[in-house]
């Protein structure tokens, strides 16, 4: 198995309250408990903060599923399109405006990487590379009709994380403000992945 697994146990989510925030799936039901919570304590900046991530990342208007969208998913996949387009004289700027724009959305630019944050950041990051790994369509190869190799797959996954924090930002230079998101999304990935460290440093080297 690619992935380290821990055991989870039944919890109650508003004991230890935020320590299990991010086990509530549901996002309306995060929200509503979030809300209980600010009720409670209203004068919690923190929560404040929670509550403003949440509805930046997750807007009201649900999609098709029922589901509401994530902002962060789709900004992710939104900079890896493209960031993969050919730059030119006519297309340069509107390009790097829609990057912006998506680093913007993942509260990167124009944002402080406070604790809160940073914590926001660390489930995108556990949320993106499970759905990877589990992801039958991203594992595909030869039109779909094999699986890769956990070793291939690994490195398929270190070299999206390098290109959308490093690669693409380093075109419009901004890869020093993007630096502590890909920090985030470096350690998930050597935590998460089996010998990530190693292939880290074998795939990417910095």
């Amino acid at each position: 198995m690619l992935l380290n697994h821990e055991k989870t146990a039944p919890v109650n989510y508003l004991e230890n309250w935020p320590e299990h925030y991010y086990d509530i799936k549901d996002i309306d039901e995060r929200e509503a408990l979030l809300l209980q919570v600010l009720n409670d304590h209203p004068e919690s900046k923190e929560d404040q903060r929670r509550l403003l991530l949440l509805r930046k990342r997750y807007p009201d208007k649900k999609l098709p599923n029922g589901v509401r969208k994530d902002n962060f998913i789709a900004s992710w996949m939104t900079i890896l399109i493209e960031g993969r387009t050919n730059l030119h004289f006519y297309n340069r700027r509107r390009i790097e405006r829609e990057i912006r724009r998506c680093f913007t959305a993942l509260c990167v630019l124009e944002d402080t990487p406070d604790p809160v944050l940073l914590n926001e950041w660390r489930q995108f990051a556990h949320l993106w590379i499970t759905t990877c790994v589990n992801d039958r369509n991203y594992q595909a190869t030869a039109f779909g009709m094999f699986r890769m190799k956990d070793q291939t797959l690994a490195r398929k996954i270190a070299a999206e994380i390098n290109e959308v924090t490093h690669v693409i930002p380093a075109k419009f230079g901004i890869e020093k403000e993007v630096g502590p998101f890909r920090e985030i999304m470096r350690h998930a990935y050597i935590n998460m992945i089996e010998n990530g460290d190693q292939y880290w440093h074998d795939f990417i080297g910095y």
